[in-house]
């Protein structure tokens, strides 16, 4: 049996959002029906920089979140610590992201459940 995995399948996700809205609400309720544990939805970067410095976490999903110095901080410590990280985004925002996953809007909640279920 793998433990490691089995580890890292009940490490919380990070849900960070530029606002909390229906849809974060929407991909959250999805995540919690899955049995998927989350810290969020946390609307500030430096939030899920202090989360990441302070708890183990298995991956990040990224709504829409403005570029700032803490934002660039949060991707640098994900890519530093090998974390996976998937930013939704809406139809017209496609220019200047980071190597993470992207899943453009119009997405059902249920492909960023999915994703996080392949990152385990």
């Amino acid at each position: 049996m793998n433990h490691r995995r089995t580890d890292e399948a009940v490490r919380p996700v990070v849900l960070l959002a530029a606002d909390r809205n229906f849809v974060t609400d929407y991909v959250a309720s999805v995540l919690r029906e899955r049995g998927i544990s989350m810290i969020g939805p946390l609307v500030d970067p430096s939030q899920a920089v202090q989360v990441l410095a302070t708890q183990p976490v298995r991956a990040a999903i990224l709504f829409e979140t403005a570029a700032s110095q803490d934002r660039a901080r949060l991707i640098a410590m994900l890519n530093h610590r090998a974390l996976p990280y998937l930013t939704v985004m809406g139809p017209r925002n496609v220019e200047g992201q980071e190597d993470g996953a992207v899943l453009f809007s119009p997405f059902a909640a249920y492909q960023v459940a999915d994703w996080v279920a392949e990152q385990t």
